[in-house]
């Protein structure tokens, strides 16, 4: 059960990226996801396992994904999705032959979700936030939330609350910079 202060909080988070403007060419957004990028490279280079990027959603749930990769050494990563195709994230990377949200799937999933043993369930989400920001510098963090609590935030309270979690659309994927004001209060929460 959510408390009312998460929920609250959740709201917030919802209303803040259903407001938010996508901005990918503002010199703070620009900043925010060329620091987060650079990092992901070296952290997916460090990844200790491998990964494949597939079209089909490789995982029925969080508890899967956190239990088959350890025990395969492998990192299935849906390479799907519709970013706009001036999203940071987009950016195609030639020798890799992946966009740039493929690299941020596979280490967030991993950081977040199977080092911090997170599910992906609004809590868990949150605190796959919170571990991935652990290894990023502040600059980043912006994006990084943008990228999951505020996404997660809209999918979980924003206006198709109500609708079965297995009908809901996804959030519109935004380059903006969710403000440190409120993505600094989420430990609050969780």
């Amino acid at each position: 059960m959510i408390t009312q202060n998460l929920e609250t909080f959740g709201t917030l988070c919802a209303g803040i990226h259903q407001a938010a403007k996508h901005e990918p060419n503002d010199p703070k957004v620009m900043a925010a996801y060329d620091c987060l990028k650079v990092n992901l490279m070296l952290q997916y280079l460090a990844l200790p396992v491998a990964c494949i990027f597939t079209d089909q959603n490789p995982y029925k749930d969080s508890t899967e994904l956190r239990t088959r990769v350890p025990a395969e050494g492998v990192l299935f990563v849906y390479s799907g999705g519709d970013l706009p195709g001036d999203h940071p994230l987009a950016e195609f990377i030639p020798e890799r032959a992946i966009n740039w949200n493929c690299i941020f799937r596979a280490v967030h999933d991993y950081i977040g979700h199977i080092s911090g043993n997170n599910s992906f369930s609004y809590v868990g989400e949150c605190r796959a936030f919170l571990a991935h920001a652990k290894t990023l510098p502040a600059l980043a963090h912006g994006a990084l939330a943008a990228e999951t609590i505020a996404q997660n935030s809209w999918f979980n309270f924003g206006p198709y609350k109500h609708t079965p979690a297995n009908e809901r659309p996804f959030a519109d994927q935004k380059a903006y910079v969710f403000p440190a004001s409120i993505h600094t209060e989420v430990f609050k929460y969780v």
